[in-house]
């Protein structure tokens, strides 16, 4: 059972998975019934997609040994410019669940307030998980490639983890979530550019995120007492 979950997982590959997850929330916007508002419609959509990802990357980085991710990362990276596109769309789709609240609490039932709570709330949620979950396979992807450098020295993945195993899938996402909840590193040390590049972008990113994030749930609040 778990080998077979394992090759239908390495079936979906960043883009079958990024199509799979487009076509979920596709196809929870259209079904959901028409006399819902579309902004609603919208929230529910991004949620369905935002879940199936994290399903089908979370099949993936469960079950893989160091093996199995050294083998697996080509396939499950995205491009530098998909993994931009998709953070700042998750950010985006963040910033829209809090206007909606803002928009819609005020003069809802209490029933109408939970339930737009609960939407907004999952589609933030699944959003930074979403994001911190795409910089873990490009954090695995850039680690075992294994470029040449100019002067000829082989480099050596990138990043430096404490002791002598090699990482797999759940060391990179432990890195790349410590990132996104503090824009720092902790015990694994960057050894290359490209990687302390990448951990630049996804540190402004993150706590872009989060003070933006935190700004507006303050203004919520206020707005509500």
């Amino acid at each position: 059972m778990l080998r077979s979950l394992m090759r239908a997982a390495r079936a979906f590959g960043a883009r079958r998975r990024l199509a799979a997850s487009v076509l979920a929330g596709t196809a929870v916007f259209m079904t959901v019934a028409s006399q819902h508002l579309t902004d609603i419609r919208l929230l529910l959509g991004w949620d369905a997609a935002c879940l199936t990802f994290l399903i089908l990357a979370g099949i993936v980085m469960v079950f893989a040994d160091a093996q199995e991710t050294c083998r697996s990362t080509v396939d499950q990276d995205q491009s530098g410019f998909a993994l931009l596109s998709m953070a700042l769309l998750a950010a985006c789709a963040s910033v829209f669940a809090i206007l909606f609240l803002l928009s819609y609490m005020k003069g809802a039932s209490a029933s109408e307030k939970v339930f737009y709570l609960a939407l907004a709330v999952s589609a933030i949620t699944g959003s930074w998980l979403v994001v911190h979950t795409l910089f873990a396979f490009h954090y695995a992807h850039s680690y075992y490639r294994g470029r040449a450098v100019p002067d000829g020295v082989r480099d050596d993945g990138g990043l430096h983890f404490p002791g002598s195993a090699l990482p797999h899938y759940m060391d990179f996402l432990y890195f790349s979530f410590v990132i996104g909840m503090t824009s720092q590193v902790s015990d694994v040390a960057i050894t290359s550019h490209s990687v302390r590049r990448a951990a630049l972008l996804h540190g402004v990113l993150s706590f872009a995120f989060n003070t933006l994030i935190l700004a507006l749930t303050i203004n919520i609040v206020a707005g509500l007492m």
